[in-house]
């Protein structure tokens, strides 16, 4: 092999090298656009998980006005049918 041919076959070799190179830095762009999207995706998922669990707690805080409200209506109903059957044996 004469010098001119091996610098050549070098010249080529590096050639491949570096068009391999370019690919990978491509392939390593597009896999980084990739991660970025899913990052963003996930803090967009998380951001709408933190707003329903603070509706949630909103609304579980009204849980116990909410009973106590039952209670005082189911008190007034037994006392109005007490009242009633009282009026109704008063005939």
């Amino acid at each position: 092999m004469t010098n001119e041919e091996f610098q050549r076959l070098v010249l080529e070799k590096l050639g491949k090298l570096e068009q391999g190179q370019q690919h990978l830095f491509e392939h390593l762009n597009s896999v980084e656009s990739k991660i970025n999207t899913g990052f963003k995706n996930t803090r967009e998922a998380n951001d709408a998980l933190l707003g329903l669990v603070e509706k949630t707690y909103r609304e579980a805080e009204f849980i116990p006005r909410v009973e106590a409200k039952i209670d005082l209506l189911a008190k007034r109903l037994f006392e109005n049918e007490a009242e009633i059957a009282l009026l109704k044996r008063a005939k």
